[in-house]
């Protein structure tokens, strides 16, 4: 699923980036969130300096969406909806 190999060429800690790679393959499979172990702050900086910058683990906004939910909020007031959880 991600560039493992081109990850973790020259890592100066392959073993930490594997566990972190592992996690966010794990992640990117089931949608669910998970929480890294603790990460010495040399392990932190070279995992966000490999992953960092993938697109598989970054938002991506498109601009026309944000503005035409935003623009809906402004057109109608919000109302109760009937027959959800609350009814």
């Amino acid at each position: 699923m991600l560039p493992r190999e081109e990850l973790l060429a020259g890592a100066q800690n392959p073993e930490g980036l594997t566990v972190l790679v592992d996690l966010a393959e794990q992640v990117l499979r089931t949608w669910q969130p998970a929480w890294s172990p603790f990460l010495s702050a040399p392990l932190r900086e070279e995992a966000l300096a490999r992953l960092g910058n993938l697109s598989e683990l970054t938002w991506i906004v498109n601009q026309w969406a944000k503005k035409a939910v935003l623009l809906g909020f402004r057109i109608k007031d919000m109302e109760i909806q009937n027959g959800g959880p609350q009814s």
